[in-house]
């Protein structure tokens, strides 16, 4: 059994860019998005910004892990008054979440961790609305980093 814990968030404002994909795509997309990401600084043009941690959130799911859906990899803002054209914005409603710490070598460790959270233990619980990562102070050691990965749950 992984460790987890729940939470209840509040909404999550956040502004990014976006994709649609799938797990048998990630490997291609996701690396993509995230040199995107640095490559065309997206941090300076993000409006309203309140912290620096990058949030990685999977929505609007066509079904399962196994099905396609929308990546958005950005931001927490105060609010999405302001969106630069070419971004998206998106609120995180308020819900249950079961947290999980991916640590070790990145992003390595992040696919472990959702390798364990596709098992039909897991799986039974998750909602499939928002899930989303969170990539703090403790993801920037590549060697030795760690990242929250929140999965929304039912009940």
């Amino acid at each position: 059994m992984m460790k987890s814990h729940r939470i209840i968030t509040d909404p999550i404002h956040i502004i990014g860019i976006e994709t649609r994909t799938s797990n048998q795509e990630a490997l291609i997309t996701l690396p993509r998005m995230w040199q995107r990401l640095f490559q065309e600084n997206l941090i300076a043009q993000v409006p309203n910004r309140i912290s620096s941690e990058i949030y990685a959130i999977y929505t609007k799911y066509e079904g399962d892990h196994t099905r396609p859906y929308t990546y958005i990899l950005g931001y927490q803002v105060r609010d999405l008054t302001t969106i630069p054209t070419g971004m998206t914005g998106i609120t995180i409603a308020p819900a249950s979440y079961e947290v999980f710490t991916a640590r070790g070598r990145l992003p390595d460790a992040v696919v472990r961790t959702w390798e364990r959270i596709w098992t039909p233990e897991v799986d039974s619980k998750r909602a499939y609305h928002t899930d989303f990562e969170i990539y703090g102070e403790k993801a920037a050691n590549q060697e030795d980093g760690e990242v929250e990965i929140c999965i929304g749950i039912t009940g």
